[in-house]
């Protein structure tokens, strides 16, 4: 009887050690192991490779050819490179100011409750998110046609003359470029700004209207003061979607960037280079560069904008 017990006792003993409790709890690991499959084979694997692959050459067929630091060197010494870094800049410090300012007094004015069917409109304002950037910008694409699009049609119906937007010496493509971006990306936004809005108690709001403050007394003095993590939030992310700019550029301005490469962005170049002419190695180096940057103009706008929360 009591080597009985004790063999019972034995059974009934929890295992010890985190092996033993992982194999008996596989069942919710094996609910979020296809995640970290997915993850591993489709994100962490290709961001590993590509960091391998920018020190090498390879055309994706023959056997690679280890080059060392001769892809970054390549890279300071091509003029398109840097024609592609200054038009990534220029569109996203130039459409982002009037982006975000725009998507700040949309968000102001929808919570604040000036207007009548506010969902309707945060509904109308967010559909360009959702909608295919390359359906976008085909429409566009006809919108600033030189011959029979829309906008060119509504100069002459004034008395001007139409203006070849993506042709001639690409002086307008940059400008059509961001005229989609931020159309598509205002009411992005505008639902991170009013996340931020709503957040703020209604008290100082009626604080405020007792005191006599104007709106635009409101909106200086009281929710930009407090939407600033909100705001740096979105300006990171603006950031890198500055850098990562390809569909628009890509369908308007085509590999080449339009005349003159005026529209030519960092990511179209490493497509370029990658999948026209199979310079693996030099895309991947590209892509090194790229995240690089990311990080460095993010940092710096993080610290910038801590100083001021």
């Amino acid at each position: 009887m009591q080597m009985g017990y004790a063999e019972t006792v034995g059974t009934n003993r929890k295992p010890r050690g985190l092996g033993r409790r992982m194999i008996n709890s596989w069942v919710p690991y094996s609910y979020i192991a296809p995640f970290y499959v997915l993850f591993l084979v489709f994100m962490a694997f290709p961001i590993l490779f590509s960091f391998y692959l920018s020190f090498q050459s390879w055309d994706g067929l023959s056997a690679m050819r280890f080059s060392g630091l001769a892809n970054f060197t390549r890279i300071a010494q091509d003029p398109v490179f840097w024609t592609a870094l200054y038009n990534t800049l220029f569109i996203g410090v130039v459409a982002h100011i009037p982006m975000l300012s725009f998507a700040l007094i949309v968000a102001f004015i929808l919570d604040s409750g000036f207007i009548r069917f506010r969902h309707f409109f945060r509904t109308i304002y967010f559909l360009p998110v959702v909608a295919s950037s390359v359906a976008i910008s085909l429409v566009f694409m006809n919108v600033f046609g030189f011959r029979g699009g829309l906008i060119n049609l509504i100069i002459m119906a004034f008395g001007g003359e139409r203006i070849n937007w993506l042709g001639g010496q690409g002086e307008w493509v940059r400008t059509v470029i961001m005229t989609v971006f931020i159309w598509r990306w205002v009411g992005w936004n505008m639902v991170i700004y009013l996340a931020g809005l709503q957040s703020i108690p209604n008290e100082l709001y009626d604080s405020a209207r007792i005191d006599g403050a104007s709106w635009p007394q409101v909106l200086f003095r009281i929710s930009l003061p407090l939407i600033k993590p909100v705001v740096l939030f979105s300006f990171v992310l603006s950031v890198v979607g500055t850098f990562t700019l390809f569909d628009e550029p890509f369908v308007l301005a085509g590999l080449e960037g339009g005349p003159n490469r005026m529209g030519l962005t960092l990511m179209v170049y490493l497509y370029r280079n990658a999948f026209r002419f199979s310079r693996f190695g030099y895309a991947s180096s590209i892509a090194l560069v790229i995240m690089l940057l990311t990080i460095i103009v993010a940092v710096m706008n993080i610290r910038f904008f801590r100083e001021k929360v």
